[in-house]
């Protein structure tokens, strides 16, 4: 079979489950309950601390970051790493190892920019925030990822799941306000 039948095979397979999961919906919905995954998110002050932090790094530091968190970044696409299912493979390189060295020397000063990637998306980055942070901060997510185990519901009766991504925004919120 070649590669383009196989992609057109998999789009009408994912295409047949999103019009059945759509027709159910509301089934779903009567039988199941509403779950909604938690959503965390800074807030307007949040967002202005940060990015005035970020504005009062020299641009040196913030030049030599780039190149360090690039250099590391080109390392996620090698076939040894991608190959697993550990996220923390990723870390498993000399670039990585000069990145989180130069972040150390920076400490707190270099946060923001931590933030920043994470809130822009790069998930990855998270592993660079706990090698920093745990082993003095580490408390605070502890208390968030036994926060976040206990059953919420919304008052409209919806469960409110859990997500790592939730939890560290929630550890990035405290972080800041260390800041």
């Amino acid at each position: 079979m070649s590669p383009k039948f196989l992609l057109i095979t998999a789009f009408s397979v994912m295409g047949i489950i999103l019009i059945s999961g759509c027709i159910n919906e509301e089934k779903t919905k009567e039988e199941r309950g509403l779950t909604i995954i938690e959503k965390v998110e800074l807030s307007v002050d949040e967002k202005a601390k940060l990015s005035s932090l970020i504005e009062n790094i020299p641009e040196e530091v913030k030049q030599e970051f780039n190149i360090k968190y690039r250099a590391w970044k080109e390392t996620w696409v090698d076939p040894n790493l991608i190959i697993h299912s550990n996220p923390r493979m990723f870390t498993q390189s000399r670039q990585y190892e000069e990145f989180l060295s130069y972040c150390k020397e920076q400490d707190k000063a270099i946060w923001p920019l931590l933030f920043q990637k994470y809130e822009q998306g790069d998930e990855l980055v998270k592993m660079t925030l706990i090698d920093l942070t745990y082993t003095e901060y580490g408390s605070f997510l502890d208390e968030i990822r036994q926060e976040s185990a206990r059953e919420r519901y919304t008052v409209e009766g919806a469960y409110i799941a859990p997500s790592e991504k939730a939890n560290m925004m929630k550890y990035i919120k405290k972080l800041l306000a260390l800041l």
